[in-house]
């Protein structure tokens, strides 16, 4: 299990996913009202977590926050 929980844009909320879930989860993106995900570590750190989005036909982005230093990458 992933030290992490994981807030999708439709609301769901996932602690403590298998790399398998987390991997389902990414693959699902594309919808209307599922377009991202956003991951956050147990515990809770001001200002870290990263975010992957998708629209369906387009690339995934991620980006990643560590403290005050951001990230992207697609």
């Amino acid at each position: 299990m992933l030290e992490i929980v994981v807030k999708a844009e439709c609301q769901e909320r996932q602690v403590r996913v298998s790399e398998g879930e987390l991997a389902g989860l990414v693959r699902r993106l594309g919808d209307l009202g599922d377009r991202f995900l956003v991951l956050q570590w147990i515990p809770d750190l001001p200002d870290v977590f990263a975010q992957v989005r998708h629209r369906t036909g387009g690339d995934h982005t991620l980006e990643h926050r560590a403290g005050a230093s951001t990230g992207t990458t697609r």
